[in-house]
Parts: C-alpha cells; structure tokens; sequence
C-alpha cells in the first residue's frame, strides 16, 4: 500500500464549507480557500497548530508558551484585546466563540489533533462567514466516516500523546468519536501542559434530509512560560530553558454542541437549519503585566444558521440565510497581592478588583449572492452580508478610575477606568465579487474585491484604562482586491495570488493608553504555493510569501513622532517553506522541510528588528502491516538557537520566545482497515 493511501482513501470526501456552509468540491472553490487533507495532517502530525498552519501561503502563527499563539493571515502577527476580531476561526463552521467576545488562543478550543481537513481562508471573508474573518479564517473539520484507531506517541520532555477514534455505521447513519489526551513536560522550566480533548459526531438520514450532529469539549491546563529579556538572548542555551514567571499558568474550558440538519424541499431549495450553543470558561495569570492579576472570563451562547439555496436556472445559483447569535460574557479581573515595581505603579495599581462586569450581545446576520455562469468557462459572483452587533453592558462594581470600594488612588488615578452602565449597536455591510475564468482543463485566472468590516470586541469598548471614560468605537474596515492564476497538471501544480488591502478605522491602544478607532494601514503581497513530482517517488513542495505592511497615519503615538509609512512591526517581508517528501518504498516515506521566516522590525519606529531564521524538520512514517504503522519526527533538526516571536517594549526592551531546541517524537499507530 503506498503510504497515506488508507488515510485518504478512508477520510472525507475533500470539500470546502468556510465559504458558502454547503459543502462543495475543494477544487472547484477560489484558490485562496486552502483545504489540509487528511493526508496532509496525518503526515505532519502537528503537535502545535503552528506546524499545520503555517504551511499555508499567507499564514504566520508565532507560538507563544505551551498551545498559545498570535496569528496572522496576509497581516502582521497581531496583539491586543481585540486582535482576534481579525479572524474566523470556527469547527464544522460554527464559530468557536460568539461574536464579540474572540480570544487570540482559541484554536487550541478546536479539535484539530483528530481534523479530517483543515480549511484556511486567505483574505476577508465571505458573505456567509461572518464578522471575525477581517483577513481570514480556520475551520477544523472531524470526518465522521474515517476507520477507528489507536495511538501512542512519545517524545522530548516528558512528551506523551494517546488519539483514539472509534466508529461504527449502523442502517440509518454513522457515528464516530475522537478523544486526544496530552502532556507535554515543555522545554522550559515550568512549561509543561496537560490537555484533553473528546468529539461525537452523528450522521443520519433522516425525514428525507441529513442530520448532522456533534460535541466537542476541550480543557487545557498550561503552566506559561512569559518572554525573556535581553538582547539576542534566545541563542543563550542556558537562558532559553528558564521562565522568569514560574507561577503563571492558563486553565481553560470549552464545550460546543451543534445539529445541521439538510435537505431539499419539493420546490428544489436547498436548505440547511444549524442551531449549536457554546460554553467557554478560563482562568488565566496576568504575569505579563505590573501586579499579575487573575483574569477570569466566561461566556455562554446559543445561537442558529440558516442557509439556502436554489438554482432558477442552470446558469444561476442563489445562495442566502439569516443568522442568529445571543451570548452572554463576563469578566472579571482581580489582583491579590500589592503590585511590585516603582512608588507609581504600587499607587496606581491597587489590589482588589479591576474589572468585574457582564454583556449581554446579541449578533443578527443576513447574507445573499448570486452566481452566473457565462458561457463555458467564466463565472461571476456578487454578494453582501448585512451584520447588526449589540452588546448591553452592566458594570457590577464602581464605576471609574478608583480602587473597587471608591477610594481613589494617588497620582491622578487607578489605571484601570470602569466605564458607567451603556448600550452599544454597530449595522456593518460587506459586499463582495468573485470573477473567475477556467482557462482551459488545467488553468484558471480569478479576481475577487471586497469590503469587509467588523464590530469592536467587548473588551476593546469596556476594559478601559487611566482617565478614558468611553470608548466611542467604529467598526474596523478593509477594502481589499485580489487577482491570481492557478495550474495543475499530472506532474506540476501552482498557484499564485496577487493581492492588496486598505485597511480603515484600526483599532489601537494610543499613547495615553485609550482605545481609539483611528488607525489606517496598507498591506499588498504576493504569495503562491507549488508542486512539482520530478519522479514517482519524489514530490517537491513549499509555499513563498512577500509582502509589505505600512502605518498609513501617526493614530496612537504621541507628538513629535512621525510612523506613517513605516513597516507595521511583527510583519516579516518574507516568509515561507520548502518540502522534499520522497516515498522510499511502497510501505515508507520520508519528508525534510526547511522553513525560512524573513527579518522584521519589532517596533512601529522601525529601531529595532529580529534577522529571521531557517529551521529544519524531518518526518517519516513506515505501513508495518494493513493496520499497524509508525511514525516519528524531529523538529529543528540542526539544533538551531532562534526566536518564534520577537518583539519590543519601553519597559523591557527586547524580549523574545524562544524557538523549542531539537525535539524528537515517535509512535505507533493502529487502524482498522475494514
């Protein structure tokens, strides 16, 4: 059996939802979704999301401690409250988090470790995809239909991952369930994490339609390790594997339950009705900020998609839905023990509670397009999605800058500003046309230009600091144009993407501390991936990245300083991955991956930046049997001192995550091969 071949052949019927709910043939969307197969993922075997991911042209995740991470899809690496509110990420396309209330990790949320397909979306998103897709998203897909199977897997520090996947069919459906157990010891001193994760998903016929049904519950238990500080420190083998904040951990809660039901209707629609309700609960160490306070967040959610579709003839296809989003949050931010630092930050940054409020949001969402099809080979598309966010927030302790029994601190003020009891409503609309021509059997051009906008996030309107009362916020905007050309033959395959995007009222923390919607920037690259099988046996692949991300204005810095035109900071002008996968035998493969991340600068002034560097991976895997096989991986193959993230602050100059030493993983895997 030729390797990965039980892998696919037992896997889902490659197909993309992120841009349109109903599933369609992956090859037969736009080239800037991007479907990991099944094949692809067993053969990667991530332990860290990263190393999926950011083979994806236009995807840069910078791992941060334990399962954290900043993204970026075609943006700089972002931070900040609301950040996240820049990309969907979402499992069998049901958000992860409700609108509004996004968190920067939440991909460890989804059950990625067991994906049957991962779908990334490069640039805004569709109509049908919802507000936090900004300049894109993820959807994890669990493929009901794949054969049960066992693993083990162990590795460097204290590594140990068990997967086991079960399914049966029965006359009316199919029923299958995931379950993935983790610990890892990590490669720096109070690093280690324990996660568990379970999935059910159901299919059924029934009522002349299909059922859909599934359960994901994730809990991940992190001790975090913070940056370290000092220049080129991380190539300090030594300094690499301590954490100067050995009390800081992550503790985390998600559970989601979703039912798609679809069918089609005597009048020829196409229906799909998909209600879910989500629960998520984290408690987590503020250890990067003065008096490393307690963060403890929740939100609860229901909510139902609606999507349908009919064709009046054979050149049209009409798509439209209304979507519904109720959620409930809370935060709440506490400080036990007196700050540590200057007579400034001990004044002003009290013990006792921050923040301690709930919002109440509702989303209502409809979205409509339409496609022709001209002639033989061109189509055109064009849509808008209409999107109402409103949150109700309910502050349940003083208001203002004052310590949480009203006394005031000295120096003007506590740092942490509550604001009074509000109603907050933004209406967005993000059109959007797709034009693409099939040049012939082997080829296709396309165009795709958009507007797309999205609501502030909670935390951006109410975690206010220093004398800033209300945060009168505009929804964000890009406007964006894309132009690329796709080929695939039998031995050569590649694509390219020429793309730019303006960006409008960013959302941004100003030199007075305040949240401000003032912000613009520019962002234009081109980016492609390739394939190329020399041989049989070989097949030669990576994917390459240019681009160029520029303050457009001088939003939140203070006077006398000028950073319009300047490279936004953490967006690398290069990046990208080079891959050999040589099949040495009909039962054995070996792939060797180099990954090139370019220099970037680490501060809007352009003062200071981070080289880059190059790392080498190996994986390989050997079919014993029609149902045994082994595995293993070595991760920075060359040892190699380098950083994930770098970056830049006043208070600490530079300080980086380092990049995890030589790390080496095996396992063995058994599969049903019925």
């Amino acid at each position: 059996m030729a390797p990965y071949a039980y892998a696919q052949s037992a896997g889902l019927e490659e197909v993309s939802i992120i841009g349109t709910r109903l599933p369609v043939p992956a090859d037969t969307v736009l080239p800037n979704i991007v479907v990991l197969s099944s094949g692809q993922l067993e053969r990667i075997n991530h332990s860290h999301i990263q190393e999926s991911l950011n083979r994806v042209p236009g995807v840069n995740l910078q791992r941060g401690s334990g399962q954290e991470y900043l993204p970026s899809i075609r943006s700089p690496v972002l931070t900040g409250a609301g950040a996240c509110g820049s990309f969907m990420i979402s499992e069998n396309n049901i958000p992860v988090r409700a609108a509004g209330f996004c968190n920067i990790n939440e991909l460890f949320d989804a059950h990625a470790e067991q994906a049957g397909q991962i779908e990334v979306l490069r640039g805004p998103g569709t109509v049908a995809t919802g507000s936090n897709a900004l300049t894109g998203g993820v959807n994890v897909q669990l493929d009901t239909n794949a054969n049960s199977a066992v693993s083990v897997e162990v590795g460097s520090n204290q590594w140990v991952r068990a997967k086991a996947r079960f399914s049966s069919t029965t006359d009316s459906g199919r029923l299958a369930a995931f379950l993935t157990s983790t610990h890892d010891g990590g490669f720096r001193d109070s690093s280690g994490f324990n996660q568990q994760k379970f999935s059910l998903r159901h299919q059924v016929n029934w009522n002349n339609g299909t059922l859909n049904s599934g359960f994901t519950v994730a809990y991940l238990d992190q001790q975090t390790a913070g940056f370290m500080v000092g220049e080129d420190s991380y190539l300090d083998k030594n300094l690499s594997s301590q954490n100067a904040n050995p009390n800081a951990f992550r503790e985390s809660l998600s559970i989601r339950a979703w039912s798609s039901y679809r069918f089609e209707s005597s009048n020829g629609l196409e229906w799909l009705i998909t209600p879910f309700a989500r629960h998520t609960d984290m408690d987590f160490l503020l250890h990067f900020a003065p008096g490393t306070a307690l963060e403890s967040n929740q939100q609860k959610s229901v909510g139902v998609q609606n999507s349908v579709k009919w064709q009046p003839s054979k050149s049209l296809t009409i798509s439209t839905g209304l979507d519904f989003d109720f959620a409930k949050g809370m935060l709440l931010e506490a400080q036990a023990n007196p700050t540590q630092g200057s007579a400034f930050l001990r004044a002003t940054i009290p013990t006792g509670s921050h923040y301690d409020y709930a919002v109440d949001a509702i989303n209502i969402a409809g979205h409509i397009s339409a496609q022709w099809l001209l002639g033989d080979s061109w189509s055109l598309a064009l849509g808008s999605r209409v999107e109402q966010q409103n949150y109700d927030y309910d502050n349940q302790i003083v208001d203002g800058r004052t310590r949480d029994n009203g006394t005031p601190c000295s120096f003007g003020g506590c740092r942490f500003s509550r604001p009074a009891d509000r109603s907050d409503n933004y209406t967005t609309i993000s059109p959007r046309l797709e034009l693409s021509n099939t040049l012939n059997g082997n080829s296709r051009l396309f165009a795709i230009a958009s507007t797309f906008s999205r609501a502030p996030q909670a935390t951006e309107l109410y975690r206010l600091q220093r004398e800033q009362t209300v945060a009168d916020l505009d929804p964000e905007k890009t406007k964006s144009l894309e132009l690329g050309y796709q080929w695939k033959s039998d031995n050569l395959r590649f694509d390219a993407s020429l793309w730019g995007m303006r960006k409008t009222k960013v959302i941004l923390r100003d030199s007075n501390f305040f949240n401000i919607a003032d912000g613009e920037t520019s962002h234009y690259g081109l980016e492609g991936s390739f394939g190329f099988n020399p041989i049989s046996s070989v097949d030669i692949s990576g994917s390459l990245n240019f681009a160029r991300h520029k303050y457009q204005n001088n939003a939140g810095v203070g006077a006398g300083t000028s950073i319009e035109n300047n490279e936004i900071d953490t967006a690398p002008g290069f990046f990208g991955d080079l891959r050999l996968l040589w099949n040495v035998t009909e039962s054995a493969s070996l792939e060797l991956q180099a990954s090139k991340m370019g220099s970037y600068y680490l501060e809007p002034n352009n003062l200071h930046e981070y080289s880059g560097h190059t790392a080498y991976h190996l994986r390989g895997q050997l079919n014993i049997d029609q149902n045994w096989r082994a595995f293993g991986r070595i991760l920075n193959l060359t040892d190699r001192r380098y950083a994930d993230r770098a970056d830049f602050t006043s208070f600490s100059g530079q300080r980086y995550f380092p990049g995890a030493p030589r790390s080496v993983f095996v396992g063995f895997e058994w599969r049903d091969s019925q």
